[in-house]
């Protein structure tokens, strides 16, 4: 057995052969993860580690999203300074990873090299039933017979999933693939546009190296089709690319559930074949009924479709599924909005800034709750919020709080509508920025106007007019049910 250095820093000992930290001699509990990333940074030696290296050292063969590295480290931090925050021994490097900046003193580990012994339990007294408690036991038995059948008949014909399925990055023999995809599905996962092209770049040269690497195929699809959701690329492009990588995704590999999942969004998103993305999302689920971006996806769908109950339940099965999801988690408060519950969407959406308050869209959609809950300083803060973390320039936010402050609520909407009209003649603006942006000034002819345009282009621009808030101010408007007919939406 290899044997490893033990280290010490500060007042504690931390021995990586058997496992365990110890504080001036008394254990440190800590789950194994949490554990693992101390472990990470103390061998780093003083360097800063990075959240992609991070995340690929301490989860190696799963695909994690931030909330996870930002959970554990919590976890260790106050593990290190008993419940305090333990920035003195870790730094946090923003937007980059985390650095150990406690001296540390390496020396060999001299402990055998054998395994802690483990104290078996004591075995129970064997007892021979006799007489009537010989009867007893035979019944006891037979009824925990009859009570396993009858489960398994209650189940019979009830969909079922693999007990095991192989991770998707792991269907590839090249390890610089492998790695690729991973960090293709965290920069995904981030869902920035500066972010989503990195990932797909990222996909794009693992399918170079592995050109039958089909969940590389599937993360190329997803990143193309957020691409046309968030103006990253325009719409038309977009799904093209994507349609092109989840034919051969599923070429390669027809049982593969991810495939589905992004093959349901397509139709959903683009060509709004409300039954063929129904279909895909079941077998999907047939697929895998643990899989939880398959559930929040479908959640997403139901909910466009007006099918609240059912989308909230497919919401809380995907956040029991990957609790820690920050865009499982945000996409939960949508649909408690779109559900017309918005005291509990804000709740939601402030629990999951809780867990990192850096994430754009958690703030981007509490704020449009807040627009229509007139709630507007706090509406516009939250925009600013989601728009310096997005990467705009300052004087986006400068600019967007100098016209609440001296204009109120009309004043902003009128600052945003020439904002985003300048910003439509140099490159291209989401038809539905702009739609949103005169619906807050109630001019209904313009807001058609862009909705029309987004039909047009097959645009999200659309994609929930059904049930989103702010739109309700265009219901009895035959123009706007005239639009929901055309995508076969039942007003």
């Amino acid at each position: 057995m290899e044997r490893k250095n033990c280290y010490e820093f500060s007042q504690y000992q931390l021995d990586p052969a058997q496992k365990i930290l110890l504080r001036d001699g008394e254990r440190v509990l800590l789950n194994p993860k949490s554990f693992q990333m101390l472990l990470v940074l103390v061998e780093a030696e003083g360097r800063v580690v990075s959240k992609d290296d991070l995340m690929a050292r301490v989860w190696p063969d799963v695909m994690v999203e931030d909330g996870n590295l930002t959970k554990n480290m919590s976890t260790l931090r106050k593990a290190l300074t008993n419940g305090h925050d333990g920035a003195e021994l870790i730094e946090t490097i923003p937007k980059i990873g985390y650095r150990f900046v406690a001296p540390v003193h390496s020396k060999p580990n001299e402990a055998s090299d054998e395994q802690p012994a483990v104290i078996p339990p004591e075995p129970a007294p064997s007892v021979r039933p006799s007489g009537s408690r010989k009867w007893l036991t035979i019944a006891l038995l037979s009824l925990t017979l009859f009570g396993i059948a009858v489960f398994l008949y209650a189940r019979r014909g009830a969909p079922t999933s693999p007990k095991t399925r192989p991770p998707a990055e792991e269907r590839t023999n090249n390890p610089e693939a492998r790695r690729l995809y991973l960090k293709g599905q965290y920069e995904f996962k981030r869902r920035s546009n500066e972010a989503l092209e990195k990932g797909r770049d990222a996909f794009e040269q693992a399918t170079k190296l592995d050109p039958n690497y089909a969940a590389a195929w599937v993360g190329v699809a997803n990143c193309w089709t957020m691409m046309g959701q968030v103006n990253a690329a325009a719409q038309s492009d977009a799904i093209t690319h994507a349609k092109a990588a989840i034919t051969r995704a599923l070429e390669l590999d027809d049982s593969l559930v991810e495939a589905h999942a992004t093959l349901a969004v397509i139709k959903t998103n683009h060509d709004w074949d409300w039954e063929g993305a129904e279909r895909e999302y079941r077998r999907t689920l047939a697929l895998d009924a643990n899989y939880a971006t398959g559930w929040h996806w479908y959640a997403m769908h139901l909910s466009a479709m007006g099918r609240h109950d059912e989308a909230i339940n497919a919401i809380r099965r995907a956040e029991e599924l990957d609790p820690v999801s920050l865009i499982i988690n945000t996409n939960h408060g949508w649909i408690l909005w779109c559900a017309r519950q918005p005291d509990e969407a804000i709740a939601q959406l402030k629990k999951t800034i809780d867990l990192d308050p850096h994430f754009a869209n958690a703030h981007a959609k509490l704020g449009n709750i807040f627009e229509t809950t007139g709630q507007y300083a706090e509406a516009v803060e939250e925009h600013v919020k989601d728009y310096d973390l997005s990467g705009a320039k300052p004087e986006v936010a400068v600019g967007m709080r100098v016209a609440y402050r001296q204009g109120g609520w009309p004043g902003f909407a009128r600052h945003e509508v020439s904002r985003l009209q300048q910003a439509s003649q140099m490159r291209h603006v989401k038809p539905k920025s702009l739609a949103l942006a005169w619906m807050r000034l109630g001019d209904k002819d313009h807001v058609m106007g862009w909705l029309e345009r987004g039909y047009a282009e097959r645009s999200e621009a659309v994609l929930y007019l059904k049930v989103d808030p702010r739109y309700d101010g265009l219901r009895n408007d035959p123009r706007f049910a005239d639009l929901l007919r055309r995508m076969r939406f039942t007003h």
